[in-house]
């Protein structure tokens, strides 16, 4: 009963993209991309929820907030905005859900949730699902279903096994990010 009710309100989180005119219009904890986080969030709250990441990228054109209170569906909420943007403009956003030592429920899950938005998201191209290593835990694997649009933006669906010499925990994310941030992390981030 519990994992239908989970998936339920997964589901149901993301009633919004049935009228969805595009990726922008995807709402994960009522936000979306471009979004100001000042709608929902006080300058310091922002800051504040920024100081545990600030050392994740090299180049520092982004920053990420994560955030753990006040939240409906999940656990965490990761957002990404320009660092120099002082309107704090959504360019990527995640939900997290962890799953301790339990990634095979996380697996099954993110299978069924992905096939559930692919029926809502039928303009996203599919992608399928393809498996890759953290870039800070080369022990790890991250198992991500992927749609994406005409300009290559992309909600994604994934579950992260961390390595037991990582400090992680094994965890659900759906999210949202600009194919301008997809490339960042892929080319920018880290150099």
């Amino acid at each position: 009963m519990r994992t239908f009710l989970f998936l339920f309100i997964l589901i149901f989180s993301f009633q919004s993209l049935t009228k969805a005119d595009g990726i922008k219009e995807v709402v994960i904890e009522g936000i979306s991309i471009d979004d100001s986080l000042l709608d929902y969030f006080s300058r310091n709250e922002i800051q504040a929820a920024s100081k545990s990441t600030k050392d994740w990228f090299v180049n520092k054109k982004y920053t990420v907030s994560i955030f753990e209170k006040n939240l409906e569906t999940y656990e965490k909420l990761q957002v990404v905005f320009l660092t120099d943007d002082t309107d704090y403009k959504v360019k990527a956003i995640s939900g997290l859900i962890n799953y301790p030592d339990n990634i095979a429920d996380c697996y099954k899950k993110s299978e069924s949730v992905y096939l559930e938005i692919k029926e809502i998201l039928t303009d996203l191209k599919d992608m399928g699902k393809y498996e890759y290593d953290h870039n800070d835990d080369p022990e790890s694997k991250i198992v991500d279903y992927a749609l994406l649009n005409e300009n290559d933006d992309e909600v994604y669906i994934a579950c992260y096994d961390y390595s037991e010499n990582y400090n992680g925990t094994d965890h659900l994310r759906i999210g949202v990010r600009l194919i301008e941030f997809a490339n960042f992390l892929i080319n920018d981030a880290y150099n």
